[in-house]
């Protein structure tokens, strides 16, 4: 497996073959005794929680449900209501050339609601 900057410090990058890796790592892990499994998952755990991983929850949590109660929000449910969820988040996502639409951006406004200009070569 290839590592994102060479040295094996880093999350792997997979281009190709994602399964195989995801495997790959699930079997590495089974030849681990248990304990020590359960262990460095612990020790994982409590970096995070050091670094402020509860705290970041706790902000996104409420940044979530503040964005719950916006006209963007309403839009996009209504959206679902009306087209059904794929609908929507065709409708959603297709801007941005998101993987799960199939294709590049279309011509129009970018995220920030400004036009898009082409690119030149």
């Amino acid at each position: 497996m290839s590592y994102a900057d060479g040295s094996g410090e880093s999350l792997p990058a997979v281009p190709e073959g994602l399964d195989e890796a995801v495997l790959d790592v699930a079997r590495r892990i089974c030849r681990i005794p248990t304990e020590i499994v359960q262990l460095n998952k612990r020790v994982v755990h409590r970096q995070m929680e050091h670094m402020g991983l509860r705290t970041v929850l706790r902000a996104g949590t409420e940044l979530c449900a503040l964005g719950v109660h916006t006209e963007a929000m309403a839009e996009f449910l209504s959206t679902i209501r009306s087209d059904g969820l794929t609908g929507a988040l065709q409708q959603r996502d297709e801007p941005f050339g998101d993987y799960r639409t199939g294709h590049e951006p279309s011509g129009g406004q970018d995220a920030s609601g400004d036009e898009d200009t082409p690119a030149t070569a």
